[in-house]
């Protein structure tokens, strides 16, 4: 096996193998631009329990993602901490301490 991998790594340049570990993005722009997933996480946002706590101002966010969608403003970073903090709440609301 070991004999294998220096074979493989032998054609690659030395700058790809040596280099950091790196991460790699999801296309959550591309997801929140598509009609049919910016539904699915729009309608979590808006279903929310975090809703019935009024901290938010559902007609700007209702603003945000149809700016987003038309292609006026990239709101991918809020669109998604909206999301992630409505899925958070959710799961929160959901535990019995």
């Amino acid at each position: 096996m070991l004999l294998y991998l220096k074979y493989i790594f032998a054609k690659w340049p030395i700058e790809i193998i040596d280099r950091k570990k790196q991460g790699f993005g999801a296309p959550v722009k591309e997801w929140l631009k598509n009609p049919k997933t910016a539904k699915e996480f729009t309608d979590i946002i808006f279903n929310s329990h975090i809703r019935e706590r009024g901290f938010l101002d559902y007609d700007f966010v209702q603003k945000l993602v149809a700016a987003h969608q038309a292609g006026k403003a990239d709101n991918t970073f809020r669109i998604w901490t909206l999301l992630t903090l409505s899925l958070w709440y959710d799961r929160k609301k959901s535990w019995n301490f």
